[in-house]
């Protein structure tokens, strides 16, 4: 217990580091949390949901709203969006270990190793990512964690049945496949002969869900629906779903740490009784992988969507200790304390190579070079735009390409502003004078035609950290 201890305060030191670095940085605001960032900004302006095509550009989304809700409240009073972005960041990861930390105690974990286990969460990459950068994941986790823990720990009172609805609701609205705790906790309480509190937890969770939805399409005029319609397969198709499994499997391969404590939550399920089968942190950890699975089978989905995996992996390893039959727990302290020192590696090596990579400055003399006008900035990643105070014109080009495979139609109207050299400048992070940059554009961003467009009617002008800039050709 005490190498474990000693490991996770290392970790804890070292995750302090990171984020003060990356905050200071923008390390980690890629494209990605620029789409984030863009909602918020647009509902700042006055625009929840802006429409697939339209006055203010291209949209289109699957991201649900109470993550861009809170970031648009949060930037209106503090009047900085990336500093009210990583606000929530905090918050939410704070949340989450919180969140951990109760469900333990509740189902008979011991504080100190409680303290520990929910401080192992932050020893995953996606963890991790979910601190330093903006978006939603963290918060619709630790919504869902504590919807958990009001379930766990024998009798469920009424009460507690209502506050865990309205939790996995606005988990829910934070991001649209958080329904694994709804699953694990109905699943529970049937399976320990509570049939009449499941079904209540049921009903009451769906009425939140129908409520948000309504709410959502009201406030959106429909805006909402269209775009979720149009985006939320992302280009997902049976195969790609059937493949799924292998996309978990490599997606974990790559990240050593996850893999380290999936494997050991396998374990520990494939390790219990019957009756641990029907209990709350094993129903949650096959759950959580059954609906993880189904998220990799679009094309497109990174390993930020294993923070719930590895969350529940934790719960489920933390639940070993408390087991009635498991009469030594020193073999999973003993894993997880190995485990907790091989995640202190890649935090120390991104801490020491990757964390103070100043992408913030980087959009920022960007945008300086794009901002020439009153034209829009056409942008691979919103955040240079926003860095320049504009509207990003494009919010997300992987679903315009997505969109726009199946309804080409919508396309238009991009393709006739590069022909009419609408845009002051062009910004890419994919390089289209190397095959790997092209087939990238036309495979996941942008789509078939991009290129040719670009090429046609602007020219390469320079290049800043990541950034390509065009500028509009002579005529």
């Amino acid at each position: 217990m005490a190498l474990l201890l000693c490991a996770v305060c290392l970790l804890a030191v070292l995750t302090a580091a990171r984020a003060g670095t990356s905050w200071r940085s923008g390390a980690y605001l890629n494209h990605v949390a620029g789409v984030w960032a863009t909602l918020a900004d647009d509902l700042r302006h006055g625009t929840f949901y802006r429409p697939i095509v339209g006055e203010l550009g291209y949209g289109g989304t699957r991201f649900m709203p109470l993550h861009f809700v809170l970031h648009a409240l949060l930037y209106r009073l503090s009047g900085g969006l990336l500093l009210s972005g990583y606000a929530i960041a905090l918050l939410a990861v704070t949340a989450l270990l919180a969140g951990v930390f109760v469900l333990l105690r509740r189902i008979g974990v011991q504080t100190l190793l409680g303290v520990s286990c929910a401080a192992l969460v932050m020893a995953g990459a996606s963890s991790q990512l979910a601190l330093l950068t903006i978006r939603g994941d963290a918060l619709a986790a630790a919504l869902n964690v504590w919807g958990l823990a009001l379930c766990a720990g024998g009798a469920v009172p009424r009460g507690r049945i209502r506050g865990a609805a309205l939790l996995f609701t606005l988990a829910w609205a934070a991001k649209v496949t958080t329904v694994f705790g709804l699953l694990a906790s109905f699943a529970m309480l049937l399976l320990s002969g509570r049939a009449r509190q499941a079904w209540r937890l049921a009903a009451l969770t769906l009425a939140g869900f129908g409520i948000v939805a309504a709410v959502t399409v009201a406030f959106s005029e429909g805006r909402a629906l269209a775009s979720m319609w149009a985006c939320a397969l992302a280009g997902a198709t049976p195969a790609s779903v059937l493949k799924s499994p292998l996309a978990v499997a490599s997606s974990l391969f790559l990240r050593p740490v996850e893999l380290v404590f999936f494997v050991i939550a396998l374990a520990a399920v494939l390790a219990s009784s019957r009756e641990g089968y029907s209990r709350l942190p094993t129903l949650s950890f096959l759950a959580t992988g059954a609906v993880t699975m189904l998220i990799f089978g679009s094309p497109g989905t990174t390993y930020n969507h294993l923070l719930d995996l590895h969350a529940a992996g934790v719960v489920m390893i933390g639940s070993w200790f408390v087991r009635k039959e498991n009469h030594d727990g020193r073999l999973a302290a003993g894993a997880l304390a190995a485990a907790a020192l091989i995640a202190l590696h890649p935090v120390t090596d991104h801490l020491r190579y990757r964390d103070a990579e100043d992408r913030r400055r980087e959009y920022r003399e960007t945008a300086a070079l794009a901002d020439t006008g009153e034209k829009p900035i056409l942008a691979e990643n919103p955040m240079v735009p926003l860095t320049a105070g504009r509207r990003p014109y494009m919010l997300d080009p992987f679903m315009f390409r997505t969109v726009t495979t199946r309804q080409p139609a919508l396309g238009s109207a991009l393709w006739e502003a590069l022909r009419q050299r609408s845009f002051a400048a062009v910004v890419l992070e994919a390089d289209p004078r190397t095959e790997q940059g092209r087939k990238y554009l036309r495979e996941s961003h942008f789509g078939n035609g991009f290129v040719e467009e670009l090429e046609a009617n602007y020219r390469f002008a320079c290049k800043v950290g990541r950034q390509l800039v065009y500028l509009p050709r002579e005529r």
